[in-house]
């Protein structure tokens, strides 16, 4: 497991490589395993390297197959569903779908101890995703799942009451509409992507003088018009209070990971940054400004990137 993490790429595949035969051959054996390799095979989900991310996929589908299905789902839940690294959280909901489909809605949502509630937490969380592919696949989920014939009664219980309307609103749209074809991403957007959550936190001094610039690129940024692809309204509604909540709230470490999360977003899905820039950078604005230093340190490093993508 620990050679999954080794710097050079060789080493690492062999290693991932490796881990999907232990799932295949030994099968069940390998539950009291699953906690640790799984959230290491995800982390290494968010590889920039195509290879290492194929054999990641393939020995993640290995385990789905072959392990306890229970087992399974618990260990994918815990190891990516709240990954700040979007294409770790997509990877997550991608295989937590197959595990949901081989369950059946049924079992899913017997009432199992730490199965019911775990699987709709999650759910909820990925149909409001910054992706749009992890959004796909928790409406995939939602999609098997609805067809259970207490499936309203059963959302009531256990979906938080935040999540709640959102929920509703996706489970009404599946019925009317049907889920729809995979969103394709094209490959400009995936080299983006792979570079998520990779920033410095050095510490440098800022000034007046940086802030200052930070201020006018803030106002250029909003100045930057392009052809946005229309959204459902309740669907960009939903996230700009999302990222403004993170970006304002009261832990410093809440604030750092709203930055990041801005980032990733801006680096998979630029028009639903752009279409809500001014809400979303009037709540960004105010972190460079902001008492903490490691706040104000990350939004300054941040802001430049997000200047670069924005123009692309």
């Amino acid at each position: 497991v620990q050679e999954v993490k080794n710097l050079r790429s060789v080493v690492s595949r062999a290693a991932v490589v490796c881990l999907g035969d232990l799932f295949k051959y030994l099968k069940k054996s390998m539950d009291q395993e699953l906690d640790n390799t799984v959230k290491v095979l995800l982390h290494k989900a968010g590889e920039s390297n195509t290879f290492i991310r194929e054999d990641v996929d393939k020995a993640l589908k290995a385990m789905v197959n072959n392990v306890t299905p229970a087992r399974a789902l618990s260990s994918l839940i815990n190891g990516g569903q709240s990954h700040l690294n979007t294409a770790v959280r997509r990877c997550t909901a991608q295989h937590l779908s197959d595990v949901v489909e081989h369950m059946g809605p049924g079992r899913i949502l017997s009432g199992i101890k730490d199965i019911t509630d775990k699987i709709l937490s999650a759910v909820a969380k990925f149909v409001q995703d910054g992706s749009q592919e992890t959004r796909y696949y928790g409406r995939k989920m939602l999609f098997t799942l609805m067809t259970h014939t207490d499936f309203d009664k059963i959302l009531e219980k256990h979906v938080l009451p935040k999540d709640l309307p959102y929920v509703k609103e996706t489970v009404s749209s599946l019925r009317h509409k049907g889920l729809g074809e995979m969103p394709i991403v094209t490959p400009s957007a995936k080299g983006r992507r792979s570079h998520t959550g990779n920033i410095d936190n050095s510490r440098s001094n800022t000034s007046r003088e940086v802030l200052s610039a930070s201020d006018r690129e803030i106002r250029e940024i909003r100045d930057i018009s392009r052809k946005l692809v229309p959204r459902n309204a309740l669907e960009s509604a939903e996230y700009v209070k999302f990222i403004t909540a993170l970006l304002n709230a009261k832990d410093f470490r809440d604030r750092i990971n709203g930055i990041k999360q801005l980032l990733a977003d801006t680096e998979n899905n630029q028009d639903l940054i752009v279409a809500n820039i001014v809400k979303i950078f009037d709540a960004f604005k105010s972190r460079l400004h902001d008492s903490n230093s490691k706040v104000n340190q990350v939004a300054l490093e941040t802001m430049h990137q997000l200047l670069r993508l924005l123009k692309e």
